[in-house]
């Protein structure tokens, strides 16, 4: 079955967050308001050092009879009954993530709804705080990520960060009883000399909904969190 999103979406999207934290480090620095102050409680950090990406995820709900399977082709330290777990990613590193779904039910007609909340965070947020006028504390919210499209059936369009994006969507009905590839991603995370000046979390929500007439019932539900930091140092709380 076709994917459920095409490889640059996603990677794009994660781009995009990116570069609005870039640039608020680049304007800081010149502005002549960068400096390199450390955070409270912060510790004097030894080489090696490693700056990336850190990924969690919490399945909240799963209907009945069905199971949903994420693999990542590196990088992971748990795998549970549904995929990989406590990832972590080097700044320009290549990876492939994949999703899977078996159904207990085949799917005509439903939607997937895609919610993140990136934060920028440290000292970088002090200054883009100080720069805009507001209260200068450590953390900075930046523009929500949100995407809805149907589950299956023809082409997605959402505007993200402003631009349009082009999804295909698998072919309808989603069958059961059979693997699914809903997502195969070949994703290729941003590198730069100011990347390891960026500190940031998303936390997010993924749901699958089955739409019957006009009744809406959940098909899985997942909590995420994607960082941006030091990496092989210890992973962020899910909660």
């Amino acid at each position: 079955a076709a994917a459920l999103a095409e490889p640059n979406v996603l990677s794009e999207a994660l781009g995009d967050i990116v570069s609005v934290a870039v640039q608020q480090v680049e304007e800081a620095k010149n502005s002549g308001e960068m400096i390199m102050a450390q955070e409270p409680g912060h510790e004097e950090e030894k080489a090696p050092i490693w700056h990336g990406l850190q990924f969690q995820r919490q399945i909240v709900q799963m209907e009945a009879g069905s199971s949903g399977y994420m693999s990542f082709d590196h990088g992971c330290k748990v795998r549970d009954e549904h995929g990989d777990n406590y990832c972590e990613f080097p700044h320009g590193d290549s990876l492939r993530m994949r999703f899977q779904y078996n159904l207990a039910r085949p799917i005509n007609g439903g939607y997937w709804v895609f919610q993140g909340i990136p934060k920028l965070q440290g000292v970088g947020a002090f200054l883009r705080n100080g720069i805009e006028k507001k209260k200068q504390i450590l953390s900075s919210r930046l523009e929500d990520l949100s995407i809805e499209c149907p589950i299956c059936g023809g082409v997605c369009e959402p505007m993200v960060f402003g631009k349009q994006r082009s999804i295909k969507l698998p072919d309808c009905p989603l069958p059961a009883g059979q693997n699914v590839t809903m997502v195969d991603l070949s994703i290729n995370l941003p590198s730069g000399l100011l990347l390891p000046l960026i500190k940031m979390q998303m936390r997010a929500n993924l749901v699958v909904t089955r739409q019957e007439g006009e009744e809406s019932n959940t098909v899985s539900e997942s909590k995420m969190i994607f960082a941006m930091g030091r990496i092989y140092h210890g992973l962020p709380l899910m909660m």
